[in-house]
């Protein structure tokens, strides 16, 4: 472990002057408009952030989606790769934490025991929303129905590149600033700085839990009767916002990256400033994925001429950020 940790060490300060870990930029198509963009996230090494947990953290998401993908080819059903998605948020964060644990000896940070237990949370309860939705609708999510019948040669290796790989580095990203928190040996009192952001971070994460979870249980309440089937969910939370899960689950991410960035103010250096606030980098993919690729306006396109009432819906209530109903026009 020190002899690789020394390669790396050495390779950083040998071929770049700023020590940064990567960059690279693709794109993915999938159809006509439908694109990933992957961003890999600049590290820099510093006294106090180790670069190894970066490369070791990687493992979570790739091990998970791999996993992940014999259960959607059993089930013939590929929206289970949210399985995967879940489980590599918290490998992801957990491999962080223990190995930061380990390396450093600190296991009592209050922030990273915080965000560790923000993505666990977050994660099971979407792996039981999952698992209960599976149980209760039994069919494929719309999201993925079209893409099974559009790719029927060589269906399940075009699913593996087009939806499972793309997400190991998108779990990557916007997983970066639970990964960055956990670099840093925070053996230090935390500042009052640190305990404000934490407190501002765990509120926006705890609105966005409700939004959430209420969102989802509603919803599925709402499906599970035969007689709400074609109709328009304009309730609850539903009432202030048209996808108020979408929205809590952006927002629980922007909130573990304030909690996250805290820790670059307290162990201030240039380095850590530059790698901590490049980590805005993963809470921006995740609302940029939900707002224009994989959420909002995929959904809406697809439910505007199905279901009843969603045309007045849609001229009454805000279309992500929850706010009070407009009035119908008369």
């Amino acid at each position: 472990m020190n002899y690789l940790k020394q390669i790396i060490n050495d390779f950083y300060f040998s071929f770049l002057r700023f020590n940064l870990f990567f960059l690279s930029i693709f794109t993915i198509s999938i159809k006509k408009s439908f694109h990933f963009v992957i961003i890999l996230i600049n590290v820099e090494w510093c006294k106090v952030m180790d670069p190894m947990v970066f490369l070791w953290s990687l493992l979570g998401p790739v091990i998970s989606l791999i996993l992940a993908f014999p259960i959607t080819v059993i089930w013939k059903d590929n929206s289970l790769v949210d399985l995967g998605w879940a489980l590599g948020f918290m490998s992801m964060g957990w491999i962080s934490f223990i190995y930061n644990g380990i390396v450093s000896g600190n296991w009592s940070s209050i922030r990273q025991i915080v965000i560790i237990s923000l993505v666990t949370v977050w994660g099971i309860r979407l792996m039981t929303y999952i698992i209960v939705r599976k149980i209760i609708r039994k069919d494929e999510d719309i999201r993925f129905k079209g893409f099974r019948e559009d790719w029927k040669k060589n269906f399940y290796l075009k699913s593996f590149l087009i939806i499972f790989v793309p997400q190991m580095f998108l779990i990557y990203i916007i997983g970066s600033p639970v990964v960055f928190a956990n670099s840093i040996t925070d053996n230090n009192p935390i500042s009052t700085l640190g305990i404000i952001l934490l407190v501002i971070g765990g509120l926006i994460w705890l609105e966005g839990f409700f939004f959430e979870t209420s969102g989802d249980i509603q919803l599925m309440i709402f499906r599970k009767n035969p007689a709400n089937k074609g109709k328009t969910l304009s309730t609850g939370v539903w009432k202030y916002s048209r996808h108020p899960n979408y929205w809590g689950e952006q927002e629980q991410w922007w909130g573990i990256f304030v909690i996250a960035i805290s820790l670059a103010f307290d162990y201030y250096s240039i380095s850590n400033m530059i790698s901590g606030w490049l980590t805005i980098l993963g809470p921006i993919l995740l609302t940029f994925q939900l707002l224009k690729i994989s959420g909002v306006t995929k959904l809406e396109k697809e439910v505007l001429s199905v279901r009843i009432g969603y045309k007045e819906y849609v001229e009454t209530t805000s279309a992500f950020i929850p706010w009070f109903p407009k009035k119908k026009k008369s």
